[in-house]
């Protein structure tokens, strides 16, 4: 683990070339975290160098990241690129020089470029695929991206002939759910998703069936308590589950459900009244928090109050002010600190002043602090 920390240092630092001495001092303890956040670097380094500047300092650092590693950066880094003919111009530069290593992560993470490339080329790009899923999830991103090249009769058709399972799953949720967004209606195929979820049981990653609920809450919201209630009691329910749902979820209609119900759910999966209590502030605060920037008003975090401890306040509306300030919300979370007319502020001196002090810093400004 120290070397992942030394690695994960230097990243945050803004610096690739230092990946080098980390390789030397041994394998990283965490190469996944490593991984993210040197994808996080590459779209900063195309804001700061521009795309060939980025993908020159890759290009130094190639031996040391390895393969697999240096193509899904590359893509990530011209995704990043605002001019869409200049990133696919570069990315079919990159391509025809040498053999891409294809995988179902590297084409969701060059889904802003493909979305661009022509009818032609969209046929020559599936062709070196071969993977069957690797095609299915070109399709789908596609569509999720509102590409005009594809629709969901050709997606359904790539998910047809993927082998059930996860995957199939998977992607069956992310087309459906980027149909609903290009107004396509989509009743029948929610109805066999459905019941295709019943026969599992419900068994499926926390973060699809998340998705599941937004597609439910987007198409047939009078069914969404039924379908969310029918997942948080399904044999293999936890407190995890529950996390991802509230953590994932987009839809208004989900989250509001949520929040309204929160007590009931987190004592249903905690399974113990101590453990759902915890579990209960953790979310609560999650979710007025959420809902509150969304708004963009704090009457949901003035309706929270009442449900929490008074030990809790502190900690919901230091929390509430430091994503409200991330979001660029400055007077609402400058409001949460001191207090207005609807809501008193952080009572704690030391909580308020240190809330004070986040909401001043961003997150890119802590790395180069870091």
């Amino acid at each position: 683990a120290a070397q992942d920390t030394v690695a994960s240092a230097w990243l945050a630092a803004g610096d690739l070339v230092p990946w080098r001495i980390a390789q030397a001092v041994g394998p990283t303890g965490n190469p996944c975290n490593v991984r993210e956040r040197l994808l996080q670097l590459c779209a900063t380094h195309v804001i700061k160098q521009g795309p060939d500047g980025a993908l020159e300092t890759l290009a130094e650092v190639r031996t040391e990241i390895g393969e697999n590693l240096y193509w899904h950066a590359a893509v990530t880094t011209l995704a990043a690129v605002t001019e869409p003919k200049q990133a696919v111009a570069r990315w079919l530069e990159l391509a025809t020089a040498e053999q891409v290593p294809w995988s179902t992560a590297l084409v969701e993470h060059g889904a802003a470029i493909w979305c661009h490339l022509d009818k032609s080329r969209l046929r020559t790009l599936e062709h070196d695929l071969g993977n069957l899923e690797d095609r299915c999830a070109l399709r789908a991103c596609l569509l999720e991206q509102r590409s005009d090249q594809v629709a969901w009769p050709e997606v359904h058709a790539a998910l047809n002939v993927v082998e059930p399972g996860d995957d199939q799953l998977h992607w069956t949720i992310r087309a459906v759910n980027a149909a609903v967004s290009c107004g396509v209606t989509m009743d029948h195929a929610l109805a066999e998703l459905t019941s295709h979820l019943i026969q599992r049981r419900y068994v499926a990653p926390p973060r699809d069936l998340a998705r599941f609920l937004d597609l439910v809450a987007a198409v047939n919201p009078s069914e969404l308590q039924r379908q969310l209630e029918n997942v948080l009691w399904s044999p293999h329910a936890d407190e995890e589950l529950l996390r991802a749902i509230v953590s994932k979820a987009h839809n208004r209609f989900l989250q509001e459900l949520l929040l309204a119900r929160l007590e009931s759910y987190a004592a249903h999966v905690a399974g113990t009244d101590a453990g759902g209590f915890i579990l209960r502030r953790e979310l609560l605060t999650e979710l007025t928090v959420r809902l509150s920037v969304r708004d963009r008003d704090l009457t949901w975090l003035e309706r929270a109050i009442p449900r929490c401890a008074t030990s809790e306040l502190d900690g919901l509306k230091s929390r509430a002010a430091e994503l409200l300030a991330r979001a660029r919300q400055h007077k609402l979370a400058t409001q949460v600190v001191e207090g207005n007319e609807r809501v008193a502020g952080i009572e704690s001196y030391r909580v308020r002043l240190l809330t004070r002090l986040r909401m001043g810093v961003d997150e890119a400004q802590l790395d180069e602090l870091l």
